[in-house]
């Protein structure tokens, strides 16, 4: 969301707010408390998503080579107290949870479609007009829900002009589709398109890239990792570059909507 291109000045504005490590840093300035309510772990995801192509084609590392547990959906409740004795610490931790909620996920696969959160309740003094609960009843109804908390956020985390060495939220693209009856239908929509996109473009290896690096091809030496743009040297940046492409269900009014965020920067595009 900062969108900083000083990659030393944005570490160390994060460290001044969630606390850092390097010599002179003091910890966090936000506090997070869990208390869990109710929970119910399962131990194999793919039984649960079996007749869902789509899902397993997004989950599959869950269980490929070694089951993952999990926090059943519908079934965990927590509650999350956020708190600093700071306000503009305070204000930067609000706006960071909303983004991690709406436009984010936690956890395993959380770029394709897991560790989706839904607000039920919320309690507390307003975080400058951030609204944490969802009632849109349809798709133009929670494209201003999320304009309008993407203004206030921005405000508060004062958004930079951009920068090529990372994928950021400034210049970003947000679909939103057609409600779903459940998760399920909703991930799985998502993640048939995906798998059918891919597999139409699998002989494209270069602009595979696109959906995160490094990309490596069976049969061939080809692996593609981040690198400087032709005018500013052509170093790697790093071996590791995440997908821009984040996929989410977002809950409203028992409704479930398929959402796509494609990221910008890091000279990487479709």
């Amino acid at each position: 969301i900062k969108g900083e291109d000083d990659i030393d000045k944005l570490r160390k504005e994060e460290a001044e707010i969630f606390g850092g490590t390097e010599r002179g840093e003091e910890r966090s300035k936000v506090r997070i408390r869990i208390e869990k309510e109710r929970s119910d772990i399962g131990d194999n995801i793919k039984s649960e998503i079996d007749s869902f192509k789509g899902l397993e084609y997004l989950y599959y590392s869950t269980f490929l080579l070694k089951l993952r547990q999990y926090f059943k959906p519908d079934v965990t409740q927590f509650l999350l107290n956020l708190s600093s004795h700071t306000q503009q610490a305070f204000l930067n931790g609000a706006a960071s949870l909303w983004l991690a909620i709406y436009l984010g996920g936690f956890g395993t696969r959380a770029r394709r479609g897991g560790g989706n959160i839904e607000v039920l309740e919320f309690q507390g003094e307003k975080i400058n007009e951030i609204k944490f609960i969802c009632h849109a009843n349809d798709k133009r109804e929670l494209k201003e829900f999320i304009k309008h908390n993407m203004d206030i956020v921005k405000n508060i985390c004062q958004q930079g002009s951009g920068t090529q060495k990372y994928s950021i939220l400034r210049g970003s693209k947000i679909l939103i589709f057609e409600s779903k009856n459940n998760w399920k239908e909703a991930l799985n929509f998502l993640g048939e398109n995906y798998k059918k996109f891919r597999e139409d473009k699998k002989n494209l290896v270069f602009e595979t890239a696109a959906f995160g690096m490094p990309v490596m091809h069976s049969g061939s030496k080809v692996r593609i990792v981040p690198y400087r743009r032709e005018d500013s040297g052509d170093s790697r940046l790093s071996d590791r570059w995440a997908s821009p492409l984040i996929f989410k269900i977002i809950k409203a009014n028992n409704l479930y909507f398929p959402v796509i965020v494609k990221l910008s920067g890091g000279g990487v595009d479709f």
